[in-house]
């Protein structure tokens, strides 16, 4: 209590001192100290509150750039960054250890997420072990990878601010939420995939045609389609060919491939056995992931083309090959 405070319970005390067999007397007194005491704790908490919001307000402003400023003093991983592109530049914080039972605990968690399953984003799970780099390494850290399409960078932020770095998510081809390169898509340049007819002096052995269910994609999205191949000739023809054909975005006109499928496939083959005249269907994916180690990860709105090939590997002539043109379209 300061010397205000003394002087202001010394004059109530003045104002009654009662006699010893005076209890009613006494009573007022100690009601007059009580009410003393109850305004000088109430002065002392909402000084204490000014000065709890003088210091908050001082780390707004010299903070200077937002709440992501102030969020970084904050010990442990980098907070989620905003999902539009570019996410952030660098982190501050080392990832922390997370023991293999902990590791395995949250991929299970993300295994039985609702809605999970008709989430078209997601591409994989699995508990690894990573280096500082986030590249496999058998004495690394253990991370759940999380492989996401280059359109999930919503889904990444709302598991990045659940589960931070126990997982290390990739977005596309870029790490999140760094943005770093994750490792360039395989981009195959002017070859008989991308250029058909203008490459080699062969021409494929059968007829194709390129069907889609949408000629219009929304960037980082997937492309689907059927490729249906046809034997115009009088000869059988009998080739293994993947179960699914892939297909690559090119700019129209040049055969630079520029967008790429980034999701995994089985190894699953696919025999094609056509006498003369007969046809076969194969289901078509493509992706919108671009090739690019810079900029977002998925391709600019724009006018493109889907080329698919069948049959092409080992570098030969493809059995079939078929374009047609899609138009990436804002992402969703």
């Amino acid at each position: 209590m300061d010397a205000d405070g003394d002087d202001r319970l010394r004059a109530a005390l003045a104002r009654a001192v009662p006699t010893p067999d005076d209890p009613e007397a006494w009573a007022a007194v100690r009601h007059r100290v009580d009410a003393v005491r109850s305004r000088r704790r109430a002065a002392v908490a909402v000084g204490a509150a000014a000065v709890v919001v003088a210091v908050v307000a001082t780390v707004a402003v010299v903070g200077g750039g937002g709440p992501e400023r102030r969020e970084r003093v904050v010990a442990g991983p980098d907070p989620a960054p905003t999902t539009s592109w570019p996410w952030v530049t660098s982190t501050t914080a080392p990832p922390r250890e997370h023991d293999q039972q902990e590791i395995e605990r949250i991929n299970r968690q993300l295994s039985a997420l609702p809605g999970r399953a008709d989430d078209q984003r997601w591409r994989s799970t699995g508990v690894t072990r990573v280096d500082v780099n986030g590249y496999f390494d058998a004495e690394g850290r253990w991370v759940v990878a999380v492989a996401l399409r280059a359109d999930g960078a919503s889904l990444a932020g709302e598991l990045w601010r659940q589960w931070g770095d126990a997982l290390e998510i990739t977005v596309g081809a870029r790490r999140y939420p760094t943005g770093e390169p994750a490792g360039t898509p395989e981009c195959p340049g002017p070859s008989v995939r991308s250029q058909p007819g203008e490459s080699e002096t062969v021409q494929p052995a059968l007829l194709a045609e390129l069907t889609l269910d949408s000629s219009e994609i929304p960037s980082g999205a997937d492309v689907a389609g059927t490729i249906t191949i046809t034997n115009p000739g009088d000869n059988r023809v009998e080739a293994m060919t993947g179960a699914v054909a892939v297909g690559v975005v090119v700019r129209p006109g040049t055969g630079e491939v520029v967008g790429v499928w980034d999701g995994a496939l089985t190894a699953e083959a696919r025999l094609i056995d056509l006498a003369p005249g007969e046809s076969q269907h194969l289901p078509v994916v493509g992706g919108t992931a671009t090739c690019s180690t810079e900029g977002p990860p998925g391709l600019a709105p724009g006018a493109y083309e889907l080329v698919v090939a069948v049959g092409d590997d080992g570098g030969l002539p493809p059995l079939a090959r078929a374009k047609v043109p899609i138009t990436v379209t804002e992402p969703q």
